[in-house]
């Protein structure tokens, strides 16, 4: 949704049990590749905030969802804006010189592989 990946993470004593998972788990090994530190990890903390707040359960079939949620699209498109100019300010693999063309392909193949993931289309 925002192009940050997480691990869905059981809590202790969950209500929900380990199908319907509360927790969620953000690794740094990705952060710190990339150059970012502590205060980089507070931005995206607070990005992720402003989602979870957001966040209301779907109504399916009259009854409140555990796992489809609603969320405001303008809270999207800026949660998604903040994350794009962070990670924008620390480019993966600098050393790696791409030209336009080759840009362009991976960049297909992550919207189609997104796509998919989503809509189950390509």
């Amino acid at each position: 949704m925002i192009n940050i990946r997480v691990n869905r993470n059981e809590i202790p004593e969950d209500q929900n049990g380990p199908w319907y998972t509360s927790g969620i788990r953000l690794g740094t090994p990705a952060l710190t590749t990339r150059g970012m530190g502590k205060e980089q990890m507070e931005q995206i903390v607070g990005i992720v905030d402003t989602l979870l707040r957001a966040t209301t359960p779907a109504h399916i079939e009259g009854k409140l969802s555990k796992g489809e949620v609603r969320i405001e699209a303008s809270i999207l498109r800026y949660c998604r804006e903040e994350v794009n100019a962070l990670v924008g300010r620390y480019p993966l693999y600098t050393e790696l010189h791409l030209n336009e063309e080759a840009l362009s392909r991976m960049q297909n193949c992550a919207i189609k592989k997104e796509n998919r993931r989503i809509y189950g289309t390509g």
